[in-house]
């Protein structure tokens, strides 16, 4: 299993400096997993967890829970919020139809 490491300095300019004092810089790095990237390209996609699930020939449940692990990893709001923070971060890259 592959993992993408996500570094991120700029949490602070988008979660403020989360009350660690003046001057302090968030600084942390995410791992996600070759699968949570690719489940998170395809929700991206305009897909339903159902529909991913279909097209992984996983469990709805799976698809939620890896959507799950990766909001906690990137201390998303929700799912949106997800695509937009790996759309931000280059862990891939914006585009029409958005393919795995």
């Amino acid at each position: 299993m592959r993992v993408v490491l996500v570094e991120t300095a700029f949490a602070e300019l988008l979660f403020g400096n989360l009350g660690m004092g003046e001057g302090t810089m968030v600084s942390r790095n995410f791992r996600l997993t070759e699968r949570e990237i690719l489940i998170i390209k395809l929700i991206a996609a305009g897909n339903s967890a159902k529909e991913v699930a279909g097209q992984l020939d996983i469990a709805p449940r799976t698809v939620q829970k890896h959507l799950d692990n990766s909001r906690l990893k990137l201390d998303a709001k929700n799912t949106t919020h997800l695509v937009a923070l790996c759309i931000a971060h280059g862990v891939f890259k914006a585009s029409a139809g958005c393919a795995a």
